[in-house]
């Protein structure tokens, strides 16, 4: 096994689980964001629904309150938060994995092989 190789693909290994970890993140975060944002949008129009006393907008608030809850609840199901500590735990081990490798001599290289796979 070449060690300049091996290297290179525990290190492309490690960059992708960082990427995938972030998108993970961002995707929590919008969706965080997208239920704060629906939420304030809902309690508006419910205020607006009691002024007002129109049964339409009534009708509508309990279709959007359905509709969004069931998405949020798909959602946060997907525990993408989750996905992505459990990704970054594994780039941690896949750093310390290079690491290792960079610093030892070709010998050593199989016992690495098996830790990576």
């Amino acid at each position: 096994m070449n060690k300049g190789v091996f290297s290179k693909r525990v290190y492309k290994t490690y960059k992708s689980r960082i990427n995938a970890a972030e998108r993970l993140r961002k995707i929590e975060v919008f969706i965080q964001a997208i239920n704060i944002y629906y939420s304030l949008f809902l309690t508006a129009l419910a205020i607006y629904s009691v002024i007002n006393g129109s049964n339409k907008i009534s009708l509508m608030i309990t279709i959007f309150s359905v509709i969004i809850t069931t998405t949020i609840v798909y959602l946060t199901s997907q525990k993408f938060g989750k996905h992505a500590k459990s990704l970054k735990n594994n780039y941690i081990a896949l750093q310390k994995l290079y690491v290792c490798i960079e610093e030892s001599n070709t010998e050593n290289l199989e016992e690495f092989n098996q830790e990576y796979c």
